[in-house]
């Protein structure tokens, strides 16, 4: 009866509507001008071959990733209106690839953001010190170097710490590279 029609090969949804929903949500998200989803047909075959022709697991996330994507890029949604980016390509694009530019410039402010909270003094090299013993290891082969305002994660931004850091020193084991902070 109606389990049976449901069951497919692979024991997720019957293919043929799982793929026309995928199809339906491209082509929501696309904006698709075509009466018959063209564009969003393309676009969900180029995904369904992409992962073997089997709608598992992979494939359902890809089409609600892509789905959201598109809803949100404005810019890539046009691109693939206009062909400028083909279906093959999609569906292989990285999540970077897919974002939007103010997601990339967001995401490139962070990684900035992470970079200055542990600032290493210009010029400052590794020194070799045996006065501090590994607490993963116990080898007391270490080297250090200063970082000047450098702010622990649990006090960033989100929590409003306008403090401008902390001096200390990050020192790492030479034997297995295990490193940890120590305040100044």
């Amino acid at each position: 009866g109606a389990a049976r029609a449901r069951a497919s090969p692979s024991g997720g949804y019957n293919s043929t509507a799982a793929r026309t929903k995928g199809i339906a949500m491209l082509g929501t998200a696309l904006e698709d001008p075509s009466p018959l989803f063209d564009t969003a047909c393309a676009v969900e075959a180029a995904v369904f071959q992409h992962y073997g022709g089997d709608i598992n697991k992979e494939y359902r996330a890809r089409i609600r990733s892509l789905k959201h994507n598109l809803q949100a890029n404005k810019e890539l949604r046009e691109a693939i209106l206009q062909k400028h980016i083909s279906p093959q390509g999609l569906c292989t694009m990285s999540a970077n690839e897919l974002a939007t530019a103010a997601q990339k410039q967001e995401r490139d402010a962070m990684e900035a953001s992470v970079m200055r909270r542990a600032t290493v003094r210009m010029g400052e090299k590794e020194i070799s010190t045996s006065s501090y013993r590994c607490g993963d290891c116990g080898s007391k082969e270490c080297v250090y170097v200063t970082l000047i305002g450098a702010r622990d994660i649990g006090k960033s931004e989100t929590w409003g710490s306008k403090d401008k850091g902390e001096d200390g020193m990050l020192i790492t084991c030479k034997k297995c590279a295990y490193q940890w902070r120590r305040e100044l």
